[in-house]
């Protein structure tokens, strides 16, 4: 019979992991995103997400930041406007 058999690897302090997962170490989180500008910025006009000012594509869906005009008289349209508010041309 043996006896007095120390350690092994049963028992202990955990194997000497102290706390810590394996996969802690091999998958990092993944940093965090900076916050948008507070103050400068706009919204794009097709998904209100906050750009830089000047900004001529939104950083997120990538569409045009320059206000759209009517196809017939040039007036300046709101975002998804089907009609001109000026002269009720379609835009479609």
């Amino acid at each position: 019979m043996s006896g007095g058999h120390h350690g092994g690897g049963h028992g202990g302090h955990g194997g000497g992991r102290h706390g810590y997962r394996d996969d802690d170490y091999r998958n990092p989180p993944p940093p965090p995103v900076p916050a948008p500008p507070s103050s400068g910025g706009i919204s794009c006009p097709a998904c209100s997400a906050p750009n830089l000012q000047g900004a001529r594509f939104c950083a997120q869906c990538g569409k045009s930041m320059a206000p759209s005009t009517c196809v017939s008289c040039r007036a300046s349209l709101a975002s998804g406007a089907k009609f001109c508010p000026n002269c009720g041309q379609s835009q479609t």
